[in-house]
């Protein structure tokens, strides 16, 4: 589920600062490897955020203000070790490299969480993934409903700028991938989320209640 190298667009500090400034705005990533003489050779990654912030787009200042460490991780990583990994050290970008040193790929908070749960974008509205329980502020979610359909189910705010599905935000509460048939429970501002149905590796189902709704202490 990683970008292969060959569809990577990567920056590589022979080219001048309009070259850089062209293919960051040309093109749709939140990121870019910084390389020197080949794509082997990566010296940082740039944030395109970052970037676009800076009213000085000099190569000295965009280095130092908008590009940050290479964050590399091995092609025999588990999915749930790197989810870990990018939700503690607030990274969502990571680059791929083989047994021998070399860049073969990156890959994304958004990839990993599209691997395990499934694509993102093919889930429907959420209009049918969210359903009301017998009980007052109780809710039965699938994994794939959106998280902002949620929030405004549930009335309270939750992290929609983190996370695009109510899997996702769960996996990054619980920093790794549960096992198939696993249930937990976890807690989060005033909810308690119980998650009832894991499948290859994926969030199923899970139940939301408000604390406050006198079903829980």
């Amino acid at each position: 589920f990683m970008t292969h190298r060959l569809d990577v667009i990567m920056l590589f500090l022979k080219d001048n600062d309009e070259t850089w400034h062209k293919t960051i705005t040309n093109n749709p990533y939140s990121y870019y490897p910084v390389c020197g003489g080949t794509a082997d050779d990566i010296s940082g990654v740039l944030s395109t955020r970052d970037y676009l912030l800076l009213d000085d787009h000099s190569r000295s200042n965009v280095m130092k203000n908008a590009v940050c460490e290479a964050q590399f991780v091995p092609e025999s990583v588990k999915a749930d070790v790197l989810l870990k990994q990018m939700k503690t050290g607030r990274n969502g970008f990571a680059l791929v490299i083989d047994e021998y040193g070399g860049f073969t790929g990156v890959i994304t908070m958004y990839d990993l969480l599209e691997a395990i749960i499934g694509d993102i974008d093919a889930k429907g509205s959420g209009s049918l993934l969210i359903e009301k329980t017998t009980h007052a502020g109780e809710l039965l979610v699938n994994g794939a409903a959106p998280l902002d359909k949620l929030a405004a189910a549930l009335d309270v705010k939750l992290p929609v700028d983190e996370y695009d599905t109510f899997a996702g935000f769960v996996l990054g509460l619980l920093g790794k991938v549960p096992e198939d048939g696993e249930q937990t429970e976890i807690e989060f501002d005033g909810l308690l989320i119980k998650v009832l149905e894991v499948k290859d590796h994926r969030l199923e189902r899970g139940l939301v209640m408000k604390k406050d709704s006198g079903l829980i202490q």
